[in-house]
């Protein structure tokens, strides 16, 4: 199992320069999410199948790798919204910001931006849950090196997603201020255009990473707390 695993890594690497360095399509970019949630699912039902999470030596690489991932492909996409604008068309973006925020008139913005928020606060404190708990599970376990290196990759994913709220913000005002200088249109007709595609990125950007933070959180109260049935 842990072979056939081992192998995605490669697969990662090489999606991760291709997301960074080149500017691909709509339609690949959107193969390029569905496969990644797909193989986080997997991912998630892999993991509970570990009755020891250390046995799975790979994890803390492959939390890495995933944080990596998730960098570049934000990068991807704050290209194409910021190259495209109102021709943006990454297929699942478009409709999820269609979705939160509506036509983007004041009053659906305005939802759409609370429901953003909501759902990042609630990140934000999974997210400080889980290290807390890795942290606490390196500190008991500090005579294994999986438990120091899955608290040191916890550390990025922090890093990381301060990283995501940054672009997020310089999405929407890099995009207004394009929109504005180049078609010289208005600043809330500008912001109908660009808040919108940023909440659609973020949240496909974000619910990767819930769950991956779930399980996160899921394997190592199970470490700490072998008694207790944690539930994802």
């Amino acid at each position: 199992m842990n072979k056939k695993i081992a192998a995605f890594p490669i697969i990662f690497i090489l999606t991760i320069l291709f997301l960074i360095i080149f500017p691909l399509p709509a339609l690949v970019i959107d193969i390029i999410i569905c496969l990644y949630l797909l193989f986080i699912i997997l991912f998630l039902l892999v993991i509970k199948n570990f009755r020891n999470i250390s046995e799975f030596s790979v994890f803390p690489s492959l939390l890495l790798l995933f944080s990596v991932f998730n960098l570049a492909l934000n990068i991807s996409i704050i290209r194409q919204i910021l190259t495209k604008g109102i021709d943006f068309n990454i297929w699942i973006i478009r409709n999820i910001s269609y979705v939160i925020s509506g036509t983007g008139n004041i009053v659906h913005l305005s939802i759409g931006s609370i429901i953003f928020l909501v759902f990042a606060a609630i990140h934000i404190i999974t997210t400080y849950k889980s290290s807390l708990i890795v942290s606490k599970a390196a500190t008991k376990f500090s005579e294994n090196n999986f438990y120091g290196a899955s608290d040191g990759a916890m550390k990025f994913i922090l890093g990381n997603f301060k990283a995501m709220i940054f672009m997020f913000f310089i999405t929407c005002i890099a995009g207004v201020f394009i929109n504005v200088n180049n078609t010289g249109a208005d600043i809330f007709s500008s912001i109908q255009i660009y808040v919108p595609l940023a909440i659609g990125s973020a949240i496909v950007i974000l619910l990767p990473w819930f769950i991956v933070i779930k399980i996160i959180f899921f394997v190592f109260s199970k470490v700490l707390n072998p008694e207790n049935d944690v539930q994802c």
